[in-house]
């Protein structure tokens, strides 16, 4: 799986032009040119964390492997979320045979949100320091304050999204929650880092780790599952939607 990502994503790379870009007066390209980053983003994430996740194992670092495999998921997840919103939009204007300008507007803003949306204030960061960043969010504001904080701060929510993929596919809630109590200072990452020596199970980081292989067994290849499943479905529609009209191919061809 991850060979073929690597391989998809140096061939997106060649044969189309996914660059940040500036926003036009014209809200279809600008949508064009965000699905286009979309499925990078998409790419890049799941090859940096499935790469991390085999090199973690192979250096028995399962609490970093476990992190990544979660990371997998939610990257997915929002994606997933993303196209699941956009989906009915398209299915009307491609219905109807035109796209109002408030259909225009909707596609950039579930767009917008995946590659832009946060509540980190990343501007006050960069152009004040943290200390800047830290008055701002101690500062009491108003209602009104409030209403225009929360309306810039737009951004995914994990649980969202998660909850939008149980629904069709109960088996991602649990691989999620599975993974959750692993990566928090629970009882399942404590079980990760039990080695086994001479004198008894104790925390350590040299030692076999059987507790800890287990754990990961039961719940690997499910994820690769989980992931691998969606990943034709997230890479072909948003590879269309980001296709230039004269090289829109279908699945086959």
């Amino acid at each position: 799986m991850l060979e073929k990502q690597e391989n998809m994503l140096r061939g997106y790379h060649k044969e189309t032009s996914a660059v940040l870009f500036e926003r036009t007066s014209l809200p279809l390209d600008n949508f064009k040119a965000s699905t286009r980053l979309i499925l990078t983003l998409y790419l890049t994430k799941t090859v940096y964390y499935s790469r991390s996740i085999i090199e973690s194992v192979n250096e028995r670092n399962l609490l970093v492997a476990f992190q990544c495999m979660r990371a997998l998921l939610e990257v997915v997840a929002a994606v997933r979320y993303t196209l699941e919103q956009i989906k009915p939009i398209i299915h009307e204007c491609a219905t109807r045979g035109s796209v109002t300008a408030e259909q225009a507007r909707q596609l950039n803003y579930h767009c917008d949100l995946l590659l832009h949306g946060g509540r980190f204030d990343w501007q006050a960061f960069f152009e004040e320091g943290a200390w800047a960043v830290v008055e701002k969010k101690n500062k009491p504001r108003t209602k009104e304050e409030r209403r225009q904080f929360e309306e810039r701060a737009r951004y995914l929510k994990v649980e969202t999204c998660m909850k939008n993929w149980s629904k069709e596919q109960p088996l991602a809630g649990f691989a999620y929650d599975y993974l959750c109590d692993l990566v928090h200072p629970n009882k399942g990452s404590n079980l990760t880092v039990i080695v086994e020596r001479d004198q008894g199970p104790m925390f350590d980081v040299d030692g076999p780790a059987k507790l800890g292989i287990l754990i990961f067994d039961r719940i690997f290849a499910l994820v690769v599952r989980l992931c691998s499943d969606e990943f034709k479905n997230l890479f072909v529609v948003f590879a269309m939607l980001g296709a230039d009209e004269d090289r829109i191919r279908t699945p086959a061809g």
